[in-house]
């Protein structure tokens, strides 16, 4: 950073700016009101550092349509008949990419907090929309061919099947006799005169099935097998797929406000190459061209305040090739998730391994970054796959690939809760801290340890809502933060991330921000806000090769200046 950035100062007046020598921050005068976060000893109740610049460096921009949801939903035994058409009502749902159907938007504030019936509710009201908009997408004269096409429409009917089945205990069920109803009801209930007879049969026949199968979806012993493998901070898994409908140019669009006012100077989204880690574990749009071009479009269009990582799932048979194609598509990095099944060192299959190892290789050689998961919560393709995240892999590849660069995601994680085992992360007490399976521990180690190892701390949720939680955190962070020798100090790799929109994130993007700036308040943590907040992470970026060796089209010129001036 430039010394005149580091210099700036923002004029109010002398009462309330203070110039603080050879930090790179200013500090502002503000009421600070706690928002959570309690403040640390040794902050002033006048004066409050502020980041120069942020990067947030951990964001999610797909949606439903990116995900293997039959496979997912199939993981519940009861729900094996009807995870196919439930997955396909859910991705008929989902907005097409940069959807004008603003009618479709609900904040998703909203939706994280609402009850399972409410949802359920919300659910069919947007089906009723959907099946209009449908309808009526081109003449008049077609509506009940549109109809009958319609994947939704289509859907409604596979569940009105399974519901009939059920409820009759006979297969009487004829689907084209249900698709030719379905489209005369919509006729007679959007008549010039309707018929208010034909408007309640109408809504009976699309609002029944989904209800009755949204309720199987969300029952409470559904829901607690569900978040085995996705897990929602204890938040409905139902109410999260809610929040996935949204188009990504929408998604990306509400991730750019929710900082309040933090100088937001970049953000790093995460791709997800889930299929070939599920049986059958379809995907609506394919991993190439389909979800590679719609994220690299947002990139194109942040004008270099976004770049992305594209993934490396090793069970694809395309591994590499798949790998390569998305570095080659613009992205700045790769996305390693071991909860897919799949080990960083030493996995069972010889052919992942053998993909694991060339894909390292590469990486080392050509200093591509990698992102990984690290906490054993999170996506599981199987129950235990998130034991795939262990750092001790970690420390096995970095013994063989010295100069890999990587960076931890969630950094170990808080107090991660795994049936029959007893982790520990950032709320450790200081004996937790000392035992071998506290993964915040050995993710600090492998930063201090290599030069390109680096962790952010992204959905650390506790930390706002746990004063006990956060006080560890904060002893934990302080305790680490500048105990070995450059240029391996926990101080030069620790990073600022948020993980939205994941469900337990939304809404929570500026609570979390002031928190941790509240937190680097203290006289120990305050000479490094910046370095925190965004100095970090764009040092681990590697911009510079970037700029230099990726021709990508998505990547214009005023991206690739942008990106430069944040090297200065």
């Amino acid at each position: 950073m430039s010394q005149s950035r580091r210099n700036f100062i923002k004029t109010t007046s002398l009462a309330s700016i203070i110039l603080v020598p050879g930090i790179g921050f200013f500090v502002q005068s503000c009421n600070n009101k706690d928002k959570g976060g309690s403040k640390d000893k040794g902050t002033s109740n006048l004066t409050r550092a502020i980041p120069i610049r942020l990067v947030d460096a951990h964001i999610h921009l797909f949606n439903a349509r990116y995900l293997p949801l039959k496979a997912i939903i199939d993981n519940v035994p009861i729900l094996t008949l009807i995870a196919g058409p439930i997955a396909n009502l859910l991705y008929a749902l989902t907005d097409d990419f940069d959807s004008q159907a603003s009618s479709f938007v609900l904040e998703d504030d909203t939706l994280k907090t609402m009850q399972p019936d409410k949802i359920i509710d919300w659910f069919i009201d947007r089906t009723s929309r959907k099946l209009d908009y449908e309808a009526n997408k081109t003449k008049s004269d077609k509506t009940n061919k549109n109809l009958e096409q319609s994947e939704l429409l289509n859907s409604i009917a596979d569940l009105a099947k399974e519901m009939d089945k059920e409820q009759k205990s006979i297969n009487s069920f004829n689907q084209n006799v249900f698709l030719q109803k379905f489209a005369e009801q919509y006729s007679q209930a959007n008549a010039i005169v309707p018929d208010n007879d034909a408007k309640l049969k109408y809504k009976k026949m699309y609002s029944d099935p989904v209800r009755w199968a949204l309720k199987k979806l969300s029952l409470p012993n559904v829901d607690a097998e569900l978040q085995q493998y996705v897990d929602c901070d204890g938040i409905p898994v139902i109410n999260f797929l809610a929040i996935m409908m949204t188009d990504e140019v929408k998604i990306y669009q509400q991730a750019t406000r929710g900082y309040g006012g933090a100088n937001l100077a970049l953000q790093i989204h995460y791709m997800m190459d889930m299929q070939a880690s599920y049986t059958n574990g379809r995907t609506y749009y394919p991993f190439h061209p389909v979800q590679t071009a719609n994220m690299m479009q947002l990139v194109n269009n942040s004008k270099g305040k976004l770049l992305g990582f594209t993934a490396f799932n090793p069970k694809n048979k395309n591994a590499m090739e798949s790998f390569k194609m998305g570095i080659a598509a613009g992205n700045i990095g790769v996305k390693f998730y071991p909860p897919m099944d799949y080990k960083p060192f030493g996995d069972d299959d010889a052919v992942v391994r053998e993909n694991v190892k060339d894909f390292f290789t590469y990486c080392e050689t050509h200093q591509i970054p990698i992102f990984t998961h690290c906490t054993p919560v999170g996506f599981q393709a199987k129950k235990g796959s998130g034991l795939n995240s262990d750092p001790k892999y970690w420390e096995m590849v970095l013994k063989e690939h010295k100069n890999l660069r990587i960076c931890f995601g969630h950094a170990g994680g808080g107090d991660p809760k795994v049936k029959d085992h007893d982790f520990h992360g950032w709320y450790s007490t200081p004996k937790q801290w000392s035992k071998i399976d506290c993964y915040a521990k050995k993710v600090v180690e492998l930063c201090e340890e290599y030069e390109n190892v680096y962790c952010e701390i992204a959905h650390l949720g506790n930390i706002i809502k746990k004063v006990k939680d956060r006080q560890r955190f904060t002893y934990n962070l302080i305790e680490n933060f500048n105990r070995s020798e450059p240029p391996c100090r926990l101080k030069d790799k620790i990073c600022f991330g948020t993980d939205w929109n994941m469900i337990g994130m939304i809404n929570e993007q500026q609570h979390y921000y002031d928190v941790l700036v509240d937190i680097f308040q203290h006289p120990k943590l305050i000479g490094n806000i910046d370095n925190f907040f965004s100095e970090n992470f764009i040092s681990f970026l590697n911009i510079k090769k970037f700029i230099s060796n990726n021709e990508s089209d998505y990547l214009t010129q005023e991206s690739r200046s942008y990106l430069e001036g944040l090297l200065n």
